[in-house]
């Protein structure tokens, strides 16, 4: 799956809960489904990699429509900010 910074959503993943909030509302919203496969946002959660740890990623899939924001309304801790513009 290719992925891409989206312009006005700023990404901090050490706030990341991983709740998955950002998940369902866009696979609701996109595919009337609460199902996180579906969602054009991805969160691959922080893990060990034998004894280095690798941070939580946030990811926009390519199909994430440019001007929504409904990731950033959702996310009750801070991980994703609208900064506006398109």
């Amino acid at each position: 799956m290719s992925h891409f910074t989206k312009q006005n959503i700023r990404i901090n993943s050490k706030k990341c809960a991983q709740c998955l909030s950002c998940m369902l509302i866009c696979s609701f919203i996109h595919s009337k489904s609460f199902n996180p496969s579906r969602a054009y946002i991805q969160i691959r959660p922080g893990h060990f990699e034998g004894s280095s740890w690798i941070p939580t990623e946030i990811r926009f899939l390519e199909r994430c429509k440019p001007n929504c924001r409904l990731c950033a309304q959702y996310c009750a801790y801070g991980a994703l900010e609208y900064i506006g513009g398109k």
